[in-house]
């Protein structure tokens, strides 16, 4: 009999040890309250030793790197038909994507033809111009509206499709599997693994089109941009790197505090479920002030961590609606001062705006909308790449096991087909499992049945 000493921070009552004798028996009690105080021990070493200095400056091995799929193997399932159909979905999201700046050609036109002076003399041909512009306004709304629509709605139906055949090839090759893969693989991590994986591979596969769009409204962008004022574009360019820098401080600082917080609330859950899988024992011994004192101080960080999340996410986006907007009164004031000097080298242009080499106020707003439009679609390509980079790692491990051919096939259609009579016999046979080669279970065995 060992005796393990404890100390409680409560008075115990004799109703509560007589209470918990007789639910669980003396020798019941004392090995679970031990248990239990073991436990908080160890939980207790574990807080102190994560949050001190030492181990955090502790260098740690370097992590593997995950292997990935190629981005074509994400719909090896999939049929030549969704095949199909997600070409068409990636070339409506690029026709999607370039929209939005060829928008900004028209609404370009409108301003000038608003302030053109011969349009304002002659009132019948200013509303006869803004007349067909409004035509191409409808036309690229109905544009618009259909290339969104099938943007978003055959990725989603395509990987769905494709998603429930590789859980179907996937639990097929998971019982296809002989003994000595479950011996080293526990069967309730590889079920797990496919619904973790499969919701990986579903926001990659439907971020694909995402990221097409994206990728064509910055380049339309910056192409409309040198096309109208490359001067302009240059100086809009020039601010855009604080842009840029705010809203990556931005996914940074989120992504490492809401890390913070699911850990420190995965802590406090963790007491929570020692305490409740072990109630009785805290309720016959009073404990139930002492584990609120514990809980609640996972409770305190995570707080702490809610926070600095707060300070974070203000912090940066003012910085970013900071840069944002005086990315507009730098580019407004430049655009302002090049419309000045090509009026001074060809006076013409103040009457004339459609004059070639003129610089008006409807082109600096085209370039200035055009190019802001393609540096925030930058934005979304980041999330969107590591997305996809995602998906291909969690299919890379569902295929793993998919591929893979056992010693002991099930699914073999090989090997003796006649019929089987007589007698089974064993003869000096060694035994070892996978998980433990050094330990061998059968020695020499010889047995005949």
């Amino acid at each position: 009999k060992i005796t393990i000493p404890i100390e409680m921070d409560v008075t115990t009552s004799s109703d509560g040890l007589a209470a918990a004798k007789e639910g669980l028996g003396s020798d019941g009690v004392s090995a679970a309250v031990a248990a239990s105080t073991v436990n908080e021990q160890q939980s207790t070493t574990q807080t102190e030793q994560s949050n001190s200095p030492e181990q955090n400056t502790e260098e740690k091995a370097p992590a593997e790197k995950k292997r990935r799929v190629p981005f074509s193997q994400l719909f090896r399932f999939s049929t030549r038909g969704d095949k199909l159909l997600m070409v068409f979905g990636s070339l409506c999201a690029m026709a999607a994507g370039c929209v939005y700046p060829l928008f900004t050609i028209i609404f370009g036109k409108v301003l000038d033809i608003l302030n053109d002076p011969k349009a304002i003399a002659d009132r019948g041909y200013q509303g006869e111009q803004i007349r067909s512009l409004c035509i191409y306004f409808f036309i690229i709304a109905i544009v618009s509206g259909i290339c969104c629509f099938f943007e978003y709605y055959i990725p989603v139906r395509v990987t769905e499709r494709t998603l429930e055949r590789v859980r179907h090839e996937y639990m097929k090759s998971l019982l296809r599997q002989d003994m000595s893969w479950f011996d080293i693989n526990r069967g309730g991590e590889a079920t797990a693994k496919v619904s973790e994986a499969t919701i990986q591979m579903s926001a990659g596969m439907e971020k694909f089109c995402t990221l097409l769009k994206s990728t064509c409204t910055l380049v339309c962008g910056i192409v409309i941009g040198f096309t109208t004022s490359w001067k302009l574009t240059l100086v809009i360019m020039g601010c855009a790197p604080f842009f840029a820098v705010s809203l990556t401080v931005l996914i940074l600082s989120m992504t490492k505090v809401e890390a913070l917080s699911q850990k420190a609330y995965s802590r406090a859950g963790d007491v929570a479920n020692e305490v409740f899988s072990n109630i009785r024992v805290v309720a016959a011994y009073a404990g139930e002030r002492h584990e609120v004192r514990r809980y609640d101080r996972f409770l305190r960080d995570a707080e702490a961590v809610g926070a600095r999340k707060g300070l974070a996410l203000g912090s940066c986006v003012g910085l970013l609606f900071l840069s944002f907007y005086a990315m507009y009164g730098v580019a407004t004031y430049a655009g302002a001062e090049f419309v000045l000097a090509s009026r001074n080298d060809d006076p013409a242009c103040a009457a004339d705006l459609a004059r070639a080499g003129c610089l008006t106020g409807g082109m600096v707003v085209q370039t200035l909308v055009a190019v802001l439009l393609g540096a925030l679609s930058f934005g979304g390509v980041g999330p969107a790449l590591a997305a996809l980079v995602a998906a291909q790692a969690a299919a890379q491990e569902l295929y793993d096991l998919v591929d893979r051919a056992p010693a002991v096939d099930a699914y073999d259609a090989g090997g003796y087909k006649g019929a089987v009579t007589g007698k089974i016999e064993f003869r000096g046979c060694t035994f070892a499992y996978p998980s433990r080669p050094d330990a061998p279970v059968l020695r020499g065995l010889s047995l005949t049945i």
